[in-house]
């Protein structure tokens, strides 16, 4: 099982060409003399990937192509509208099989993919700490408490107040169980001892709709994320996760000026390699990467989306992916979360 991930943006015109690509390898066609497309595996294995993807369907998901199978000969399949707990999605097995899946913020989707998704998911088909060498953290950007122009609360501190009179009235959005929005609010109702309400979304575009017309109250999201929002009148924002003051933001106070110490939650993009590489080619690389972002054009085109540039040695990035890790595995265990 393979996931594609691709940005909500392109999504209308580059699935079409992927699904049209992946339909011209016809069923048991070689793509060498030596070589079949299917591939021929076993038939248990064909027999899992069908039922999984059958069961997808079932749930929602969409077949765009493929789907059959002949004995342990599976047709390239491509899904879409797969969410995290199908099996498809969330576990192993080797078939020819794509899960389409959308995003709204490359950072959301590196961001679970490196520091959450571990402690989320019992199973995964790579271990975080031992797949991967650390290249170096690129930039980050806080995480920033949005909400509907029409709720009480405009700050932090009132927001507390709020959700301490009205116990598990506030309703909190979210882009997906165990994503990046989903645990800072679990980690703020923990902070804060606070109780709202989790309404998970498939994706950052429905929770947006839902937090503008009222049905639910606040969400956090990315400073890249919030800003556009919040330039545009469409939200309000309440306060952000970080030590100081992100430039996207310059005016709004940190949650820890609004009372709440050392509250703090990125959403970051690294590079890594796979584990092994030699240490040689991990230097080089983050040399290069060092080199990069001290060009003035992008540099600029960080800031401008709200990411503070802060590109470090191997050993600090796989020191702060170690510290991610203790941090929201404290709030997955406390709150028993889990996608599996």
């Amino acid at each position: 099982m393979q996931r594609l991930l691709v940005n909500r943006r392109i999504a209308g015109e580059f699935i079409p060409r992927f699904v049209a690509a992946t339909r011209a390898l016809k069923f048991g066609d070689p793509a060498e003399p030596s070589t079949i497309i299917g591939p021929m595996i076993t038939v248990a294995h064909a027999q899992r990937a069908k039922a999984w993807i059958d069961e997808a369907a079932s749930g929602g998901a969409e077949i765009l192509t493929g789907g059959r199978r002949d004995g342990a000969l599976l047709e390239p399949t491509v899904l879409y509208r797969v969410t995290d707990s199908m099996r498809v999605f969330c576990e192993e097995i080797f078939a020819p099989v794509v899960s389409v899946i959308e995003f709204d913020r490359l950072d959301e989707a590196v961001a679970r993919a490196n520091a959450i998704n571990p402690l989320v998911y019992k199973t995964l088909p790579y271990d975080t700490d031992k797949d991967f060498a650390p290249i170096s953290l690129i930039a980050r950007a806080p995480m920033v408490a949005v909400a509907n122009e029409n709720f009480p609360p405009n700050n932090i501190t009132e927001l507390v107040t709020y959700a301490k009179q009205h116990p598990n009235a506030v309703n909190f959005a979210s882009v997906g169980a165990g994503s990046a929005s989903h645990l800072t609010a679990e980690l703020f109702d923990m902070t804060a001892n606070v109780s709202m309400t989790h309404v998970p979304y498939k994706g950052g575009a429905p929770a947006q709709t839902d937090l503008m017309g009222g049905q639910v109250q606040v969400m956090w999201g990315t400073a890249p994320y919030a800003q556009s929002l919040v330039k545009a009148g469409k939200l309000k924002a309440l306060g952000q996760a970080s030590a100081t003051r992100s430039p996207a933001f310059p005016a709004l106070p940190t949650v820890a000026e609004q009372g709440l110490p050392n509250f703090e939650a990125y959403g970051w993009i690294g590079l890594l390699a796979p584990a092994g590489t030699p240490s040689a080619v991990v230097a080089f690389w983050n040399q290069q990467l060092a080199k990069a972002v001290k060009n003035p054009e992008i540099a600029k085109r960080l800031a401008d989306q709200g990411f503070e540039v802060v590109v470090s040695s191997p050993e600090k990035f796989g020191a702060f992916i170690q510290s991610e890790q203790k941090t929201w595995a404290k709030v997955i265990k406390e709150k028993n979360i889990s996608l599996q």
